[in-house]
């Protein structure tokens, strides 16, 4: 775990090299199921959004968005403490250049299961038109028999 921590925290790499080990960082947390990063993803969702994303350095300026990546380990480290902080990437649609965040959203919160209904389903009362269609997206998909 300190491995990935030091590279999703490293400030003084090259740009490029930057954004790739972020990126396998939270791919290796979320395959490994490490639960003591859900943290420390959390934090680095708000640090790739206001430090990094959109300056220039890995081409062009357009940087591979490493959200998506912290998103997808987190569902894959299924921990439903992070179900929070996933809902509002539910109205994301875009916020990178795959066209939003919110189908890592939706993937994470399936891979997180039936503990995670509760929270979406309170999430969804309130929530715009498009995060409540992506929220029954989710609820569907964990409705059906495969979950049960």
């Amino acid at each position: 775990l300190d491995d990935f921590l030091a590279a999703m925290r490293a400030r003084d790499v090259d740009p490029g090299r930057g954004f790739t080990q972020r990126r396998i960082a939270a791919d290796g947390m979320g395959e490994l199921g490490l639960r003591a990063g859900v943290s420390a993803l959390s934090t680095a969702l708000t640090a790739e959004r206001t430090q990094f994303e959109g300056r220039p350095g890995a081409g062009l300026g357009i940087q591979y968005p490493v959200r998506a990546n912290i998103l997808r380990a987190l569902g894959e480290i299924a921990d439903v403490s992070a179900v929070p902080v996933l809902l509002p990437y539910l109205d994301d649609v875009s916020g990178s250049a795959f066209g939003g965040f919110y189908l890592p959203a939706m993937d994470a919160l399936v891979k997180i299961g039936l503990p995670a209904v509760p929270a979406i389903r309170r999430w969804g009362v309130a929530a715009s038109p498009l995060g409540r269609t992506n929220a029954a997206g989710v609820l569907s998909a964990l409705e059906s028999p495969e979950f049960r």
